[in-house]
């Protein structure tokens, strides 16, 4: 389930997970420890947001968050995967 944040895709996710009986995985449950895998540490987030505040994380989490898609893909295969928000965006200053 890709989608806006708030879009209802986790209720429609956990409809879905339901009625074909099939796992759920929302990304928002499992992604910190994805994040770890490649140097995430809460305390430059949280110094990231002292300094710029919440557009200063949504960048710092961009590579993260790349990185996270594609191990939940792979670790969570015929699973119902709801994506968080920021996950399924990525801009391109072009």
């Amino acid at each position: 389930m890709i989608g806006p944040t708030c879009s209802g895709k986790t209720s429609a996710a956990e409809i879905i997970s339901e009625k074909l009986t099939i796992p759920l995985c929302s990304i928002d449950e499992v992604r910190f420890s994805y994040y770890e895998e490649i140097g995430y540490e809460k305390e430059v987030q949280d110094e990231i947001k002292k300094r710029d505040g919440f557009s200063g994380v949504y960048q710092y989490w961009k590579p993260f968050e790349a990185h996270t898609v594609l191990r939940v893909v792979q670790d969570y295969e015929n699973h119902v995967i709801d994506f968080c928000g920021g996950h399924s965006v990525y801009e391109n200053e072009k």
